[in-house]
């Protein structure tokens, strides 16, 4: 059952979401679905689930067919869940998934698992830093735009800096990434398919960070741009 239940992840059509601290939005639960939830007894704060006060992941919100067709994938999470509907479709029984099958779960849907365990918000010493975006070279100013397509040519890293803002760049990485901040650490892990395709996040100006692939760390070029 646990062999058909992973491999059918692979056939099934779903839309994963991640939140700020991980980062790569294909689509994402409606309106709709949170007030469901919410009834539920399922809240959202700032782009993040919570159930009784705990962060959460929902793996699955599963139809009584098994099949499903929302994941909401939070590296932030504390618990994995499983949301049950019956035949009409409403929201019957929530189940927690055990972390190691959690984990397998995850692997199989996003290519990797978070090496750093999850901690409650609540007990948070540190704040967590959230003025970062996931963008296109539309999104950015021209300045940087021109910038990036004359200098960082090269499969290789690159921190831009200008005054307002830092972006991070890099021109060959999988399309599917997710990027992760623990206190001043900047961490981008591939997910999904393997598909060429650039890395461009836009961070505040006075954000000091270190930056990591795969929690490893890599050389960065620095270009300031006035």
């Amino acid at each position: 059952m646990k062999r058909k239940l992973i491999s059918s992840i692979a056939v099934m059509f779903i839309f994963i979401v991640f939140t700020t601290t991980i980062v790569s939005a294909k689509n994402k639960p409606s309106n709709n679905h949170s007030s469901e939830y919410a009834r539920f007894g399922i809240t959202k704060k700032s782009n993040a689930y919570f159930y009784k006060n705990k962060r959460i992941r929902i793996l699955f919100d599963e139809k009584a067919d098994h099949s499903f067709e929302y994941s909401f994938i939070d590296i932030d999470g504390t618990i994995d869940i499983r949301l049950l509907r019956n035949k009409a479709g409403n929201i019957s029984k929530l189940k927690r998934i055990p972390k190691k099958k959690a984990n397998k779960i995850l692997k199989d849907m996003t290519g990797f698992t978070p090496k750093h365990p999850a901690v409650k918000t609540g007990n948070r010493k540190e704040k967590e830093y959230i003025d970062i975006e996931r963008c296109t070279l539309k999104d950015i100013p021209t300045k940087i735009k021109k910038t990036i397509k004359k200098r960082c040519t090269e499969n290789k890293w690159y921190i831009i800096k200008s005054s307002n803002r830092t972006y991070v760049y890099s021109n060959k990485i999988p399309k599917d990434f997710a990027f992760q901040i623990i206190g001043t650490n900047l961490d981008i892990h591939d997910i999904g398919k393997k598909k060429d395709g650039p890395v461009l996040l836009s961070i505040g100006k006075d954000f000091n960070f270190t930056l990591t692939y795969h929690s490893q760390p890599i050389k960065s070029t620095i270009i300031k741009v006035k």
